[in-house]
C-alpha cells in the first residue's frame, strides 16, 4: 500500500511544480561562426542571470530559418522569441506569429513589422565610418570596390547604404558594386572573377566577416597594380593576423556578445511588463594596427 501512496504523492508534486520560463533564440548563423557564437554566449549569460531556459538554433538560409522558427514555436513552450531574421522575406511569417500571440525582439538587423524591440549595431553609421577612414588613407586615389553580401539582408544593406552615401559625399568613385553571396564557396568564385577583370582598385569595403576573409584569401596570391586600402567587418584571429602583416587596413567590429545579452534582457522585460528600449543601439569600434598594439 505504501508504494501506491508514494507514487500518488510524486505525481501530485510533479504536476504542481511550474515549468521553468524560457525564451527561444533564432540566429542568422550557427555557433561555429565567430560572430554568432558570441551572440549565443551573450544570450546564454543573460538567461543564466535571469534563471530562465534558452533554446537556440540558427541558419543564414531564409528557407531553413523559416523551418527553424516553425519548429521552435511548436517544440518549446516559450512565449517570447529573439530573432536575427536571415532576410526581409521572413517579415510576413514572423508578423503572423506575432499576431498569434508570440512576443518578438529582433537582434542584429531590423526588417520592420510589429516586433516589440530591436537590439543591433548602428549599421548605417558603421558604413559611414568605413568610408571616412578609407578616404583618409587613399591619398587622392578614388576607385573603390564595394563587395556586398546578398540582397535583402537588412544589417549589411544598412552598412552598404552608409558607405555609399559617405563615399559619394567625399568624392570617391565606386567602380565595382557586386554581390558575393553568403557562402565561402560562392563568395570565393565571385571575388576571383571580379579581381581578374578589375585589378586597378584603390579601396575595398567588405561589410561582413565572411566577405572580408574571402577577399583576403583571394588577394594572397595576386599582385595588383596598387595596394588597395581594405576595410572589412567583424573580427577574427585571421583578420588580426592580416592587419599585423599590413594586408588589411582594419575592420569595423561589432559587439555580438552584448547584442545577444541585451536581446534576451529586452525580451524578458517585454514579457514581464518592465521598461525596455524599443530600439537599443550597440556601439561599434574600428580595429587597426594601432588598437592591436602594432607600431
Amino acid at each position: 500500500m505504501l508504494r501506491p501512496i508514494i507514487a500518488l504523492f510524486l505525481l501530485l508534486v510533479s504536476v504542481t511544480i511550474p515549468a521553468k520560463e524560457c525564451i527561444s533564440l533564432v540566429t542568422a548563423g550557427d555557433d561555429p561562426n565567430p560572430f554568432w557564437g558570441e551572440v549565443i554566449k551573450g544570450a546564454m549569460s543573460a538567461s543564466n542571470e535571469l534563471n530562465i531556459d534558452l533554446y537556440f538554433r540558427g541558419s543564414s538560409d531564409a528557407e531553413r530559418q523559416k523551418l527553424i522558427i516553425d519548429y521552435m514555436v511548436k517544440a518549446y513552450p516559450c512565449t517570447g522569441m529573439v530573432i536575427a531574421p536571415a532576410t526581409s522575406d521572413l517579415k510576413i511569417t514572423i508578423d503572423s506569429l506575432i499576431h498569434g500571440g508570440l512576443d518578438v525582439t529582433y537582434i542584429d538587423r531590423d526588417i520592420g513589422g510589429d516586433r516589440g524591440a530591436v537590439v543591433k549595431s548602428d549599421n548605417f553609421y558603421a558604413g559611414v565610418l568605413a568610408a571616412q577612414l578609407m578616404k583618409q588613407q587613399l591619398s587622392g586615389r578614388k576607385n573603390i570596390a564595394l563587395l556586398r553580401v546578398k540582397k535583402g539582408v537588412a544589417s549589411t544593406e544598412a552598412r552598404e547604404a552608409g558607405f555609399i552615401q559617405e563615399a559619394q559625399r567625399l568624392g570617391m568613385n565606386i567602380v565595382i558594386d557586386k554581390y558575393l553571396g553568403l557562402t565561402m564557396a560562392e563568395s570565393r568564385k565571385c571575388a576571383t572573377d571580379i579581381f581578374a577583370a578589375n585589378p586597378d582598385i584603390d579601396g575595398i569595403f567588405t561589410p561582413t566577416g565572411t566577405t572580408t576573409e574571402v577577399v583576403l584569401r583571394i588577394l594572397e596570391g595576386r599582385v595588383l597594380p596598387t595596394k588597395p586600402v581594405h576595410i572589412g567587418f567583424d573580427g577574427s584571429d585571421y583578420l588580426d593576423k592580416k592587419i599585423r602583416r599590413e594586408q588589411l587596413f582594419g575592420y569595423i567590429k561589432q559587439d555580438p556578445f552584448n547584442i545577444g545579452y541585451y536581446g534576451i534582457y529586452s525580451m524578458y522585460n517585454q514579457l514581464h511588463n518592465k521598461h525596455y528600449e524599443k530600439e537599443l543601439g550597440i556601439s561599434v569600434i574600428f580595429v587597426s594596427r594601432l588598437s592591436l598594439g602594432v607600431k
